[in-house]
């Protein structure tokens, strides 16, 4: 019953915003942008994080982010997945949600949205203090977005396959305010998962809103992605939290065949537009950093041989 009111909410409010855009102007931002090699590609992915939508649709923030995702969706080639690495909404309220899903119906066109369950999302945040009452209540939320984009899961965390590549997602599952708890049921769940996406013997990309550093099995997280990398897997970290411009820092290659990759914020870094493009073609993954609300690349790329 909520998830239906979220959704109803979501639709009237998209149909108003609409209303809104075409009578004074709708927030455009970007330019027309393509893939590299459109014709060669396996799988192309819009990668954003921290969105931190607001409860206010006319709010500063929200007019910021409706021109990033006109801008992401000024693409050429069609994209298979919008991928969200946490802190889709500013405090996991109901009216965040609708706001954020409105602002899906308006300018989502990619096949497959993946988002991953952030510190705000869970109702935790470095302006607040650790509420486990919050904590049940922000999870269902979470996973009623989910089932918006498709995706049912009993859990904060799950995987999906996109063009037969496996997008593995990771959450929260206690209140550690800016951090992430993993259990050793959801370690398990990862390793379980890893296992599975080998035999597919393509890269498998892993959704994490914080970095490393910011889970509390961070150690044991670690030792089970080398122990895959090891055995000739190739596996992608894709984190956001820091809110770090886009630099030589952002993509690092701790062991062969694993790679970690931190985006900035969609909403506010360097006043806000930035992600990136995940381009996987027969022989190599491209990360193209672009401003979606500038339509401008970034002077940086990140390739990897497989």
């Amino acid at each position: 019953m909520y998830s239906y009111f979220i959704k109803l909410l979501a639709c009237i409010m998209a149909v108003l915003l609409s209303a809104v855009a075409v009578t004074n102007g709708a927030p455009s931002a970007g330019s027309p942008y393509d893939a590299e090699s459109p014709q060669e590609l396996l799988l192309y992915a819009a990668l954003v994080a921290d969105t931190h939508v607001d409860g206010n649709p006319v709010r500063d923030r929200n007019i910021v982010l409706a021109k990033a995702f006109s801008g992401i969706f000024k693409n050429k080639t069609p994209l298979d997945a919008l991928v969200m690495a946490g802190d889709n909404t500013n405090a996991a309220d109901w009216d965040e949600y609708v706001n954020l899903e409105a602002l899906m119906m308006m300018y989502n066109r990619a096949g497959q949205i993946v988002p991953a369950m952030g510190n705000h999302d869970s109702g935790g945040t470095s302006e607040g203090t650790e509420d486990e009452k919050t904590f049940p209540a922000s999870g269902a939320r979470f996973r009623d977005f989910l089932r918006f984009c498709g995706i049912e899961s009993e859990r904060n965390y799950y995987s999906v396959v996109v063009n037969g590549f496996y997008f593995v997602v990771l959450g929260t599952e206690a209140m550690l305010l800016n951090d992430a708890y993993l259990s050793r049921t959801q370690l398990q769940w990862l390793d379980r998962t890893l296992t599975d996406a080998q035999a597919s013997g393509k890269p498998v990309f892993l959704i994490v809103h914080q970095p490393l550093s910011g889970i509390n099995a961070s150690g044991e997280v670690l030792d089970i992605l080398k122990t895959h990398a090891a055995a000739g897997q190739t596996i992608m970290y894709i984190s956001g939290h820091w809110h770090a411009p886009f630099s030589q820092q952002s993509f690092t290659n701790p062991a062969p065949g694993l790679y970690f990759l931190n985006l900035p914020s969609l909403l506010d870094t360097d006043d806000g537009g930035f992600g990136a493009l995940l381009e996987v073609y027969p022989d190599r993954i491209l990360i193209r950093p672009r401003n979606f609300i500038a339509g401008e690349w970034v002077s940086l790329e990140y390739s990897i041989q497989y």
